[in-house]
């Protein structure tokens, strides 16, 4: 699901030098990256 549609973009970011607030900005950037490669 979303995880495995994402894990290239999660892969582009550490997860060890972030907190959870890192995390959930990451999950909100690649999920406007993935909107971005949608509508292109």
């Amino acid at each position: 699901g979303f995880k495995k549609v994402m894990l290239p973009y999660y892969k582009n970011w550490d997860f060890e030098d972030r907190g959870v607030e890192g995390i959930e900005m990451i999950k909100v950037r690649s999920l406007r990256q993935a909107l971005d490669v949608v509508r292109s």
